[in-house]
């Protein structure tokens, strides 16, 4: 966390100082306070939360909700729209987003397939410090001459799971779907379906579409 935040804001200096003891009492366990200094005072301060999800809230300020897409607020009502229109729940995505979703989460694909493809072709240690080694290459490549389809599959779909968590700690491009932390799991599982199912990139769109509606409604309720 600290080097990123000192690549960001480079070439300005930063000091970045951790509450270790937990001295202080934060409204959040994410919580960042952010502080600016010229000529020794302090010119400027925002306390700022990371609340999970990509959503940032920043103490003092009102929250800016989105306008809400979709009129339906549980999957009963969403599932009833469905059947009274004859839709699938990918479509009903659509009835509300505009075809303009499909461009879009292409290239939420697209970015997920890269990350897992660049994460398994590297090795070494991560950056920070710790000494991590990636796992991702190696656990692809750890193919045994009995392998069971069961071994394999799970084999598969961790390799592809560390990949993108690889990715992830080594600063690359991340989709937080559903959070960062969990980034590795989607992109995972959907990748070793198309590769099994021979799914086209089509039927994975809609796969995306149907689990951010999913997404929407744990989020919302």
């Amino acid at each position: 966390t600290d080097e990123v935040i000192r690549n960001t804001l480079a070439p300005v200096p930063v000091e970045i100082i951790w509450d270790e003891d937990g001295q202080v009492t934060l409204p959040h366990p994410n919580t960042m306070d952010l502080s600016a200094f010229r000529g020794g005072a302090e010119t400027g301060h925002i306390r700022v939360m990371s609340i999970g999800g990509g959503d940032i809230r920043i103490e003092g300020r009102p929250e800016a909700d989105p306008p809400e897409v979709y009129p339906e607020n549980s999957f009963g009502e969403i599932a009833d729209y469905c059947k009274k229109h004859r839709l699938r729940v990918s479509d009903y995505v659509e009835a509300y987003e505009g075809k303009e979703i499909w461009d879009f989460l292409f290239r939420i694909w697209t970015t997920m397939c890269d990350s897992i493809r660049d994460g398994l072709t590297c090795s070494g240690v991560l950056p920070g410090g710790l000494q991590v080694e990636r796992k991702a290459q190696m656990l692809y490549n750890q193919r045994h001459i009995d392998e069971q389809p069961p071994t394999r599959e799970n084999r598969l779909v961790c390799s592809y799971a560390f990949a993108v968590s690889d990715q992830n700690a080594a600063q690359g491009t991340i989709v937080t779907a559903p959070t960062c932390g969990a980034c590795s799991t989607l992109p995972a599982v959907l990748k070793y379906m198309q590769e099994e199912k021979r799914l086209s990139d089509r039927q994975i769109l809609r796969a995306l579409a149907v689990a951010g509606i999913i997404g929407n409604i744990v989020k919302t309720n």
